[in-house]
């Protein structure tokens, strides 16, 4: 009895050993797998590099439009003056601060990641529109159609 009861711990240690090479095939291959997504997520960084790049000087290009069109256009605030001075009541045009969004280059490029993105864009562009500039309607639609869905969806 105790040598039928022996030859079958042995059995059952020898399945043991078995399976544990069966996981750690198993894990082999998983890592296998894991190794060729790290490989095509190494090549697909080129790509997003560049993708990248295109959208930062996009941006800057855009941001330097903005800043000059936007943030140095005085209009706006002789617009406030004259609301102010007449029975119109023009809140959002008069609590619009120009040179909080695109005073500069670097803040143009925020608000022009904010609208990228999408991020309470009608904010930033409807006292644009609505204001003295409603032809800047076109660039920001334009920059909306390059940068998400064009530039952004090249990611995908």
């Amino acid at each position: 009895l105790l040598v039928l009861v022996d030859n079958i711990t042995e059995g059952f240690k020898r399945d043991l050993k078995g399976m544990r090479v069966l996981r750690l095939m198993r894990l082999v291959r998983l890592f296998r797998e894991i190794g060729q997504l790290l490989r095509g997520l190494l090549h697909a960084l080129d790509s997003l590099f560049w993708i990248f790049l295109l959208l930062l000087f996009f941006c800057f290009a855009c941001a330097m439009f903005t800043t000059a069109m936007i943030g140095n256009n005085s209009s706006y605030d002789r617009l406030c003056d004259e609301l102010t001075n007449s029975t119109l009541t023009g809140d959002e045009v008069c609590s619009y601060d120009r040179i909080r969004y695109f005073g500069s280059t670097s803040r143009s490029m925020l608000s022009l990641f904010q609208i990228l993105t999408g991020d309470s864009w009608t904010s930033i562009v409807r006292p644009v529109v609505e204001g003295p500039q409603p032809t800047l309607l076109f660039f920001f639609l334009g920059f909306i159609f390059v940068t998400s869905f064009g530039l952004v969806n090249l990611i995908i």
